[in-house]
């Protein structure tokens, strides 16, 4: 997709290297300076646009990340007994949570130190993707 028009440039149906080199490679995309590619997390996305546009910036789509990140809460949470009813909690943001739900993820988290990593992490996730822009989000970080 082109973002400035908003036009669709190319759509491939398969997943493989090969035909997202040859998507890739098309001639309308072939004439475009590509600056950015956003994609999922699949390598043969990652080596056909390394191989085509090698200048160009991979960045990883949002869902996918968030994908991620929600697995990783959920494998600490399925490893802690009793936890099974507080998936909701913990996957929603705290801003979202009522205060009665906020105080008894507080109590969950106290008890539970690779929980509390663990959804430390997801927040600051979110706190970085609410960001404006790249330069704000670093700084973000360094903080």
């Amino acid at each position: 997709m082109d973002v400035q028009s908003g036009s669709v440039l190319g759509m491939e149906h398969q997943r493989s290297h090969v035909s997202t080199q040859t998507l890739l490679s098309k001639e309308i995309l072939a004439n475009k300076c590509v600056q950015t590619v956003v994609m999922d997390m699949r390598d043969p996305f990652h080596k056909a646009v390394k191989s085509i546009f090698p200048e160009a910036c991979n960045v990883i789509d949002k869902y996918h990340v968030v994908q991620k990140v929600t697995q990783a809460l959920d494998q600490v949470r399925k490893k802690i007994p009793r936890l099974k009813k507080e998936r909701f909690k913990l996957l929603k943001g705290s801003e979202k949570l009522t205060a009665n739900k906020k105080q008894q993820l507080d109590e969950m988290l106290e008890e539970r130190l690779e929980l509390s990593y663990t959804y430390f992490l997801k927040e600051l996730f979110w706190e970085v993707y609410q960001t404006p822009d790249f330069d704000t989000a670093n700084s973000f970080l360094e903080e």
